[in-house]
């Protein structure tokens, strides 16, 4: 019954190697709140100065620049600032070198900084170039100082907190006075919050509040303490700071609106987007400055991303595109609209966002993020050339190495997708030799190993995938990276060390790496026949693994398995509950089959004829579930449903038709058919002369016809086996057979004596046919092949066997035969030396005092004629009485040959030598001229029932040659 088990299909499971981690962005990222501009109502104060008098700009003229330096600190002290600038002005129109320059152009910077109300202000860089051409000239220190402090106030503004921190630190080096110092100290703060460093901002601010700080500074420190503190971590301190500087200071200050966007953006980073909106909202209604509505509208972006209206969230960001467009938080909002895009599905819509962003003004590094964004967003959509285009331009022009690398990956992975194992396997092998930045490499690895593999290179992504599995030992992805290992040896051509690295999958796998490990092991074992182990294998896989695509033939498989692996109970409650859950009907057919075979081996029979049945039902077309069904019924004597269903397996494929044919040969025995047997029997050894069965048939055909009593086919049966199964044993058992019962044709048994004694026969069975063939061959007439089996038989058997006489017997008589009488008597002789003479060597004795009386050895003759007559065996002893009475009479003892040819006569006259015995008494008789007895015997004889017609007319003969000798009337016979 065809139950081998499925091929599993398995397809080789591919490494799918990682996506690459994204590209780290903090310049677009609109995580935290961004750094506030700064904005302070906090002033610098001026250098301290003396009155020079009245008199300081009245001869001016003749003191040239000196003169018109004092002129113009007079006009400081006296808060006549323009002309303060202009006698400036006019003393280094007079000597831009001379001593008083440097301290000029220190307060040509200060009358400029108190008019440069923003750093737009036009005075702003009349105060920064005068600050800068006073220092080189060395102006006083406590001048310098105040220049220092000026230009930080100055890079504030602008936005460069290194250049201003660096002018501070310089500043305070010089120890200012107190209230110098103070300034400097808290717009040091300002710098190092807007460097990152707010820990040492807050212990500056906290260094000034203790030393005595103006109200400006104390007012505005809590705003900026505020966003320290939530930098540093704690968000609930720093809302709740900014929280109160919004509400005590006026609503005018210049602060204020920067704390409700600080507090909005807190608020986010709070997981409140409501109450960041609130925020929000409140900063828009109080008119901030115009680059705060970049922070707004960049905050309301997230905001409302955040309570999932994108709508608003994409509305606020076109607002902010509109009303700044080269503010660096555009694309980062813009950014954000796109990924929502993306992550809701819209791919179409992310993409036109990212070449939106594109055409914004961005830095080199900025750019190549947003097109690599744009490349992964254009393959999501399937739009695979575009986004390679992308990728190839990143890969070859990028200005980041991060994101040129990750392109090239990602250039690998779309090439690996399109099958295009070369494209893949190169962008792969590029980056492991160009040194490919560490979250890159064991996804490269992969890529290379994959491309290998399906490239027709196993050897080589073997030798990735251990290099893989050696440098990233604890990786998630080991466990995949494994499994396609085994797969890559096997193409490999190392089933072994695939089955190995399977294995050690297994155990520290997930549930369906697990599985796919088993099932890959299996697949293996079963490729190379080993049913056992593929066995073991399916027994691990608890469920399928999802997606496999024969999942109901796997688990048929294992019931399979367990049957041919000699577990027919196992295989029973395997596919028990499952085949009647298969869908697929030659799938449900194979299942029920295999439970068929195994109820059939449980000796379930009915159990498996329903099985069977139930199999026929689902495949008609396969065969070999009505084989099943005729078997199961067969093996319940339910002759007539087995003949019926071996019937329609008979002319399947031969494997099939085979068992059905010999199915129905066993229908014929069992019911005792016999022309049946003969006719079906001699067809199954017709189509199928190689199946197993045929010898047992064609031996049963040879007992058939021996039952027959029709020896010739016997003969014809046992031959066609000897010749076509020559090995078998059941030939032995058909010459045997045909042997015995060949007692009406000598030549059939001499024949099959002869087949037996080429065969490899067990040793009884060989001393049997030597001693027939003996005997047969004697019969025959061929003394030379009686004397081979004679001198065989006493050669194999021990000289205690039964027969070994009556073998000697045959020997002699075929030597005597060929007329070696001496060896014949030799051999006769040494024989009885050897053994003691008793009932058991009779007929030798009787034969070797024939012998003797043949030489005219008459005292030998005698001899041995008294020891054969007392035998048990009645033959031997009438013959040897007859052969006695004509040594006898031969030696002219005429009397005692009478006697002893009466004896063979009346003692046993069912012989054939009781007739011998009437003749040889007449001849002594005559001899003796006693007539009268002579004639009484010969009349006897003459009237013996079945006497040979010869031997009677040879008595009539010699009653007429008595004549009147013979006296009248003779008693009856």
């Amino acid at each position: 019954v065809m139950v081998s088990p499925v091929p599993p299909g398995l397809e080789r499971v591919r490494i799918d190697p990682p996506p690459p981690p994204p590209v780290p962005t903090p310049a677009l990222e609109l995580g935290r709140a961004p750094d506030p501009r700064f904005v302070s109502a906090v002033g610098k104060p001026l250098p301290p100065v003396s009155d020079p008098g009245g008199l300081a700009c009245a001869f001016v003229a003749f003191r040239r620049a000196a003169a018109l330096a004092e002129c113009g600190v007079a006009r400081v002290a006296s808060g006549s600032y323009r002309e303060a600038r202009e006698a400036f002005e006019e003393s280094l129109a007079v000597d831009p070198r001379g001593a008083q320059a440097a301290a000029a152009y220190v307060w040509l910077g200060e009358i400029a900084l108190l008019e440069a109300a923003t750093a737009a202000s036009p005075a702003t860089g009349r105060a920064e170039r005068a600050y800068r051409a006073a220092l080189p000239l060395g102006p006083p220190a406590p001048l310098g100082m105040h220049a220092e402090v000026g230009l930080a106030l100055l890079a504030l503004r602008r936005g460069d907190a290194a250049e201003a921190e660096g002018a501070l630190e310089r500043a305070l080096r010089g120890v200012p006075p107190q209230p110098l110092a103070l300034v400097a100290r808290y717009l040091l703060g300002v710098a190092r919050l807007l460097l990152d460093r707010p820990r040492e901002a807050v212990a500056l601010w906290d260094e000034v509040v203790h030393s005595g700080a103006s109200g400006a500074m104390l007012t505005e420190i809590p705003f900026w303490r505020g966003v320290a503190v939530a930098r540093l971590g704690d968000l609930d301190g720093g809302l709740e700071l900014l929280t109160r500087f919004a509400a005590t200071v006026p609503v005018n200050h210049p602060l204020r609106g920067d704390a409700l966007v600080q507090a909005g953006w807190i608020a986010l980073e709070r997981n409140q987007p409501a109450e960041a909106v609130k925020r929000f909202l409140e900063a828009e209604a109080a008119g901030p400055r115009p680059e705060l509505r970049a922070q707004i509208r960049a905050g309301l972006v997230r905001a409302h991303l955040a309570l999932g209206d994108t709508a608003r969230a994409a509305s606020a960001a076109r607002q902010l595109k509109a009303e700044s467009a080269r503010d660096p938080l555009v694309p980062a909002a813009l950014l954000l609209i796109a990924d929502a895009a993306k992550a809701r599905g819209s791919q179409g819509e992310a993409t036109d966002i990212y070449r939106e962003i594109l055409l914004l003004p961005l830095s080199p590094s900025i750019q190549d993020h947003v097109r690599y964004r744009l490349g992964e967003a254009l393959e999501r959509e399937g739009r695979l050339l575009e986004a390679k285009d992308h990728y190839r331009e990143l890969r070859d022009k990028g200005r980041e190495e991060a994101v040129a690398q990750r392109a090239s990956y990602r250039l690998g992975l779309v090439a690996l997708r399109e099958n295009d194992t070369a494209s893949a396997r190169r962008e792969g092998e590029a980056l492991l030799r160009a040194g490919i930045l560490p979250e890159l490499r064991e996804g490269a690895l992969l890529l290379v190993a994959e491309s290998a593999v399906r490239g027709d290179d196993p050897n080589r992504a073997v030798a990735v995938l251990r290099t893989a599995l050696r440098e990233y030992p604890d990786s998630p992805e080991g466990s995949r990276t494994r499994l396609g290992l085994g797969w890559a040896l096997l193409r490999d051509g190392d089933a072994e060390g695939a089955i190995r690295e399977w294995r050690e999958t297994a155990t520290r796998a997930d549930l369906e790496t697990r599985a796919l490990a088993l099932l890959a092991v299996a697949d293996a074992a079963l490729r190379q026949g080993r049913e056992a182990e593929a066995l073991e294998a399916l027994r691990g896989v608890t469920a399928p693994p999802p997606g496999l695509r024969n999942a109901d033939a796997v688990m048929v498989n294992r019931g399979i398995l367990a049957l041919r692996t000699g577990a027919p109970a196992d295989a029973v409650q395997t596919l028990e509950p499952l085949a009647p859950r298969i869908t697929d009907l030659p799938t449900q057919a194979l299942a029920r089959r295999a439970l068929g075979v195994a109820q059939y081996e449980l000796g379930h029979y009915d159990q498996a004829e329903r099985q069977f049945r139930l199999a026929a039902s689902a495949t008609p077309q396969e065969p070999s579930s009505w084989l099943g069904a005729g078997l199961a019924a067969l093996a319940q004597n339910r002759h007539a449903e087995a003949e019926d269903a071996l019937l329609r397996a008979r002319f399947a494929a031969v494997d099939v038709a085979t068992s059905a044919w010999y199915g129905l040969v066993l229908v014929s025995v069992q019911r005792g058919d016999r022309d049946a047997f003969r006719e079906r029997g001699t067809n199954f050894v017709d189509r199928f002369p190689r199946h197993p069965a045929a010898p047992a048939v064609l031996y049963g055909l040879a007992a058939a016809a021996v039952d027959r009593n029709d020896l010739g086919e016997a003969q014809t049966w046992t031959q066609r086996l000897l010749r076509e199964h020559a090995t078998n044993d059941y030939g032995t058992d058909a010459l045997v057979r045909l042997a015995t019962a060949a007692g009406t044709r000598p030549d059939v048994a001499r024949q099959a004596y002869r087949d037996l004694l080429t065969r490899s026969a067990p040793a009884d069975v060989r001393a049997d046919a030597w001693f027939g063939l003996a005997e047969t061959a004697l019969a025959a007439g061929d003394p030379v092949e009686a004397q081979r089996a004679a001198e065989g038989f006493l050669r194999d058997v021990p000289a205690t066997d039964p027969r070994a006489a009556r073998a000697h017997l045959l020997l002699v008589r075929a030597l005597e035969a060929q007329g070696q009488k001496d060896r014949a008597l030799t051999a006769m002789e040494s024989f009885l030396r050897q053994f003691p003479r008793d009932a058991a060597t009779s007929g030798l004795e009787l034969h070797r005092g024939r012998l003797f009386a043949g030489a005219q050895r008459w005292d030998a003759a005698q001899q041995a004629f008294e020891v054969a007559r007392r035998a048990d065996d009645p033959a031997v002893a009438a013959e040897a009485e007859f052969w006695l009475g004509e040594a006898l009479r031969s030696r002219g003892d005429h009397e005692a040959a009478i006697g002893a040819y009466l004896g063979a006569t009346y003692a046993y006259p069912d012989s054939p030598w009781a007739a011998r015995g009437l003749q040889g008494a007449a001849q002594a008789y005559v001899a003796r001229q006693m007539m009268r007895e002579a004639a009484i015997v010969l009349r006897k004889l003459a009237a013996r029932p079945g006497v040979d017609a010869a031997l009677a007319q040879w008595a009539r003969d010699s009653l007429a040659r008595l004549g009147p000798a013979a006296p009248p009337g003779a008693p009856k016979p």
